[in-house]
């Protein structure tokens, strides 16, 4: 068995791999919409909950898959094909965009990590897991509580150690 990471991936065959991964990204009641053209590196998609979500993808450059899903928002708002209630806004990238904790404030949009994995001949995506809050877990720190007060003085210091911390 060959496990590798593919460097490159043709932007048609990336499409397509989200497309056949788009219930493992958004849930199991996702499905791909047919939408006016977003570029080959978005996709529109009904996210099984009633809502939309347009899917922006890079496998290097999460800035570009930002700056690709922005303009793809812009398209269908325009679209004169038909009126588009404005999707959620779902990157997929190795790393987060700028501004992530900023635009994570707003509703509608998502980050998701992500890596295409090639199995001997087979590609597949390798999807970050998420909390159910939606948050990835990396994103959230962990939180560590004392049973003691800040400042409290904790038993069992020695007299040396005792004089160092009162000069800090």
């Amino acid at each position: 068995m060959n496990i590798r990471r593919p460097k490159h991936l043709e932007p048609e065959r990336l499409q397509q791999l989200v497309a056949a991964h788009v219930q493992q990204i958004l849930g199991p009641r996702a499905s791909v919409k047919d939408a006016p053209p977003c570029g080959d590196a978005c996709l529109l998609a009904d996210a099984g909950d009633g809502r939309n979500a347009l899917l922006s993808f890079d496998m290097h450059d999460a800035n570009q898959a930002l700056l690709r899903g922005l303009i793809a928002l812009d398209r269908l708002d325009h679209s004169q094909d038909e009126t588009w209630e404005t999707p959620d806004l779902w990157i997929l990238s190795p790393a987060p965009p700028a501004g992530k904790c900023l635009l994570s404030r707003l509703r509608g949009f998502t980050w998701r990590a992500f890596e295409v994995i090639q199995v001997d001949d087979r590609l597949g995506l390798l999807v970050e897991e998420h909390s159910e809050q939606g948050t990835t877990a990396s994103s959230r720190p962990a939180t560590l509580h004392s049973e003691e007060g800040a400042g409290e003085r904790t038993e069992g210091l020695t007299p040396e150690e005792d004089a160092f911390f009162q000069h800090l």
